[in-house]
């Protein structure tokens, strides 16, 4: 009897620990807020980019559908990179690879409260000597 009652407690014992350790904190379903309608970031962007010796130049982008984007110096030239981007409401990330000078590259920037302007850095993941800064401005 003794042993089928210390039996009993741990069989009881697991269970309660298991039950514990799996209950769930939040079970509630959320619903997309109103911010991420608003943070379709697909265009073309149009601006410059300066490097580390302070020289300036164009840079233009379009971010399409799926994470996908293409780049060149200006919008009305074929583009000469390509590469992925990701974003959230308040920042844009990309990487790409440029076939001009045989180099991968990566920006981080952030957007204006209405985001139309995105100004971040860059740098050359190739020749990793080459870092900037850049200004964009949707299309």
């Amino acid at each position: 009897m003794k042993t089928n009652v210390f039996l009993n407690l741990i069989v009881v014992s697991a269970i309660l620990f298991i039950y514990v350790s799996c209950k769930k904190e939040n079970t509630q379903v959320t619903t997309p807020s109103k911010c991420d309608s608003v943070c379709i970031v697909t265009g073309s962007y149009n601006g410059t980019y300066t490097n580390q010796l302070n020289q300036t130049a164009q840079l233009a982008f379009v971010l399409g559908n799926n994470g996908f984007f293409t780049g060149a110096a200006t919008l009305a030239v074929s583009s000469t990179s390509f590469g992925g981007y990701s974003n959230t409401c308040d920042s844009l990330k990309m990487q790409s690879w440029n076939s001009i000078n045989s180099s991968y590259y990566s920006f981080a920037g952030k957007f204006s409260s209405n985001r139309t302007v995105v100004t971040g850095v860059y740098k050359n993941l190739t020749t990793i000597s080459e870092v900037g800064t850049f200004s964009v401005v949707r299309q």
